[in-house]
């Protein structure tokens, strides 16, 4: 029993992103395997065939992912120089082989393995056999059954330590699937950043080029139109910045507004996020730098000089140095 359940540990943890899908196609165990005809067996893996390729020179039956490995037929010793030295098996054999019994190792269901695909896409993964709470007591002492020397012992037997593999298995393929959608997610917001960022490097040559093209197949309001888009997107003055602070907030409040939680896409509410939060410190820095010059440079002057461990003026030296400052504004004036 032991080694079962460590077998079934290690198929589980086969999957990766890459290959979930083989491990998918897989996943169960031949029911009654020693009476299978050895005629349905590959001589290389020692397994039932699966993908069955025949060998043109010497009529024997492999299967396809075993047989592309080689260079050469382990049984007759011809060379496999091209493709066209195997060929298809025929239809009788193959359906032979989808008439096998096989145990689904998720759900424990016996089935044709023909079957097995359309059973592991739409039957197993979507049912749970133990409760949350009995999973969590299963949890706490898998570890423990499965590596004792007395397993007979112990308070659980080999059906529930089954279940509760099977619920870790479905819940690895429930997350790798998750994985796998947030992958996709990630790599078209990346493109779209890279694009927006893009298009604002190269706002003003992008904005002056389309403007020109099309002012000269449309005279009135399609320039317009793409100017006052080029505006909103490239214009960082303090006005058009509040206006999109604005704009994405009533977006936001749109998209949240009436839902439920889960059903709201949580990385564009990251992106709406950043961008609001990107605006806004535009508008500050440039409010600091178009109406404090003075305190903003104090500021840095400040914040360097406690990066460095400088020595700063205190209060006395800075109040006389201000007034410093304002009697000769005063004086030019």
């Amino acid at each position: 029993m032991p080694s079962t359940l460590l077998n079934q540990l290690r198929m589980m943890f086969r999957t990766t992103t890459t290959n979930r899908e083989l491990a998918l196609a897989n996943n169960y165990t031949y029911v009654n395997e020693d009476k299978i005809s050895r005629s349905l067996i590959c001589p290389i893996c020692l397994d039932p065939l699966i993908d069955p390729q025949t060998h043109v020179a010497c009529e024997n039956s492999f299967c396809n992912r075993c047989i592309r490995k080689l260079r050469q037929c382990p049984c007759c010793r011809a060379s496999i120089a091209t493709p066209n030295d195997l060929k298809i098996t025929s239809h009788v054999l193959r359906n032979i082989l989808d008439e096998l019994e096989v145990q689904c190792n998720v759900c424990k269901e016996a089935l044709c393995r023909g079957n097995f695909a359309i059973h592991i896409r739409n039957n197993c993964l979507k049912t749970t056999l133990i409760s949350p709470e009995d999973e969590e007591n299963l949890m706490n002492v898998s570890t423990s059954t499965v590596n004792s020397p007395t397993t007979n012992k112990t308070l659980l037997d080999e059906q529930q330590i089954e279940k509760h593999l099977s619920n870790l298995y479905r819940r690895i393929h429930t997350l790798e699937n998750e994985l796998f959608e947030l992958k996709k997610t990630l790599y078209i917001c990346l493109f779209v950043l890279l694009t927006i960022t893009t298009l604002i490097f190269f706002g003003s040559i992008f904005s002056y080029v389309i403007v020109s093209f099309l002012s000269v197949f449309f005279t009135q309001w399609l320039p317009s139109f793409v100017e006052t888009l080029t505006k909103f997107l490239f214009d960082f003055s303090p006005l058009m910045t509040l206006f999109r602070i604005v704009f994405i907030g009533i977006y936001f409040f749109l998209i949240c507004y009436k839902r439920h939680p889960s059903d709201i896409n949580l990385l564009t509410i990251i992106i709406c996020l950043i961008i609001v939060v990107f605006n806004l410190l535009i508008l500050v820095l440039h409010l600091i730098i178009t109406h404090f010059n003075l305190l903003f440079l104090m500021f840095i002057m400040i914040t360097l000089g406690r990066y460095f461990h400088i020595q700063l003026p205190n209060n006395q030296e800075l109040r006389t140095l201000f007034n410093h400052i304002r009697n000769q504004y005063q004086q030019r004036r």
